[in-house]
């Protein structure tokens, strides 16, 4: 199953914008992004997890 977006788009998840592809595996794929709200300053991994509905989306803790 191909998850999207890709490490090479520049897409907007919610209000993160990814930079690259960090890891993928058999759960998911983990990117680095950076949020569109300037209260938020540095990047920070956003994971995308495959469960039984569709994907879902975390901010991992830094």
């Amino acid at each position: 199953m191909a998850l999207s977006p890709t490490a090479d788009d520049d897409s907007l998840i919610g209000p993160y914008r990814t930079i690259s592809e960090l890891g993928r595996g058999g759960q998911g794929v983990v990117y680095l992004a950076e949020c569109e709200d300037p209260q938020f300053e540095s990047p920070t991994p956003l994971r995308l997890t495959l469960c039984n509905r569709g994907l879902r989306i975390a901010s991992l803790p830094k």
